[in-house]
């Protein structure tokens, strides 16, 4: 898994750096692994992301953004376009058991 994710971020910065996609600040790549009509899970290097919105991509995609921050911010694809509906970071760098909590805890009534 570890290298899989240093693949992706070398990949990621070299599409960056040839313009493919649009510099982000802090930018990190995440899977989708779990969605629901108003909140969807990514789970990147930092930990898993939960996200209350949702972008133009599925459960399994392997998207782009600033995930290490609470608010809004805009999400690519690895094409490097924009897939961002409306979105807002709820909550990141969570480990499974603690993702666990907090969704079962806040988020499984909110988000479904």
């Amino acid at each position: 898994m570890k290298r899989l994710n240093f693949l992706r971020t070398s990949l990621l910065l070299l599409m960056v750096a040839a313009g493919g996609i649009p510099a982000v600040s802090y930018a990190e790549t995440g899977v989708i692994v779990l969605m629901t009509r108003k909140c969807f899970i990514v789970d990147t290097n930092t930990g898993y992301v939960i996200v209350d919105g949702w972008v133009s991509a599925s459960k399994g995609d392997t998207i782009i953004g600033d995930f290490n921050t609470y608010g809004s911010t805009k999400i690519f694809n690895t094409s490097g376009q924009d897939i961002s509906g409306y979105i807002y970071i709820e909550d990141w760098g969570l480990s499974k058991s603690r993702l666990q909590d907090k969704w079962n805890d806040k988020y499984r009534e909110k988000c479904t």
